[in-house]
């Protein structure tokens, strides 16, 4: 049901671009250890296959250190409920909703991460 609203509302997460950091190169973009990192709640990652590291989207740290302001709001209130590679699409793909604006665009904006929360939900619950 997920995939079916996310390509009702034109969000194309069949190719993910960008950068990826290993968990530590993540986690050192927060001040944080891996470990703690991987139980941060809100953090986007890409599951590696079996038995290798998983990969973070560089998208979601700020080029000065941290993380873009509201994001891990919006993926904690997600559950786990889409998987790494679709929340990424989601999180990238311009959004009529925000005039066009990514997710992220929009949350780096200094915007309010509960439009977001109610937009996500529309196309993911």
């Amino acid at each position: 049901m997920s995939k079916l609203r996310l390509e009702h509302a034109h969000i194309d997460c069949s190719v993910l671009k960008g950068h990826f950091l290993t968990a530590s190169e993540a986690a050192a973009q927060v001040g944080l250890s891996p470990s703690e990192l991987e139980m941060l709640p809100g953090v986007v990652q890409i599951a590696g296959p079996k038995g290798t590291e998983a990969a973070y989207p560089d998208f979601q740290f700020n080029h000065h250190g941290g993380f873009v302001p509201g994001l891990r709001e919006v993926v904690s209130s997600l559950d786990d409920s889409i998987d790494g590679p679709t929340l990424c699409g989601l999180l990238v793909a311009p959004q009529p909703e925000f005039g066009g604006s990514s997710v992220l665009d929009w949350l780096s904006s200094g915007n309010s991460s509960a439009a977001v929360i109610s937009f996500v939900h529309s196309v993911v619950d």
